[in-house]
């Protein structure tokens, strides 16, 4: 499943308030999550996963940018390395449309290929998720890990 992460949520949140356990509703139900008024800056939010969750959560949030007049940035982390080729297997004559355009819209993304408008999407390939914590000065959120360096096959950024 998809989580998302602010870089500046409340202070008296803890960390875990900032995920999602189920497909958020970007452009609806949960869009407050992802343009807090306070953000005059921009919003930044981390994308874990590889799944079509993550997949339709990155779409979304590429489009609420394309409305909105605000930068977005997206840290996309996918487990899968580089080496191991485009982050989703297309599916000759795929019989579900849509699913087809969702693959080829997150491996154009990876590949650095993918128009996002005002949202600048950065692909880190390889990922590992170590931690998840409050930073105490700033109130933002920081994850922890590892993943290939930003050479090695990443996004745009």
């Amino acid at each position: 499943s998809a989580a998302a992460a602010s870089a500046a949520p409340p202070a008296d949140s803890p960390p875990r308030d900032f995920f999602f356990d189920r497909l958020p509703d970007v452009l609806a139900r949960d869009r407050a999550s992802f343009l807090p008024a306070s953000a005059p800056a921009g919003v930044s939010v981390v994308l874990v996963g590889g799944g079509y969750s993550a997949a339709t959560t990155l779409r979304a949030l590429v489009d609420l940018a394309k409305d909105g007049d605000f930068p977005l940035r997206v840290v996309w982390l996918l487990r899968k390395p580089s080496s191991a080729g485009p982050p989703y297997a297309v599916v000759p004559d795929d019989p579900l449309p849509e699913r087809g355009a969702l693959v080829a819209f997150a491996n154009a993304l990876a590949a650095g290929g993918a128009e996002t408008g005002r949202a600048s999407v950065a692909v880190r390939r390889g990922a590992s998720v170590r931690a998840v914590r409050r930073d105490d000065d700033s109130g933002g959120v920081v994850v922890e890990g590892v993943c290939e360096a930003a050479g090695g096959g990443g996004g745009r950024s």
